[in-house]
């Protein structure tokens, strides 16, 4: 798909996250994400869009 000049399509996007060992084969992870779609191009279900969520996630290895 070709875009034209007067198109504006931006999309942001952060993300922070971190993990830690709660023993030696238990891994838990923790992250944060924040999306935003910006810009005049943008129509239908995607005009002024974002979403933002939190993921929690634990590991045991054997």
């Amino acid at each position: 798909m070709r875009e034209s000049a007067s198109e504006n399509l931006d999309i942001s996007r952060i993300n922070f996250g971190g993990g830690w060992y709660f023993s030696k084969n238990v891994l838990t992870k923790v992250e944060y994400m924040k999306q935003q779609y910006e810009g005049s191009a943008w129509t239908g279900r995607f005009a002024g869009a974002e979403f933002s969520g939190v993921v929690v996630e634990a590991v045991i290895s054997f």
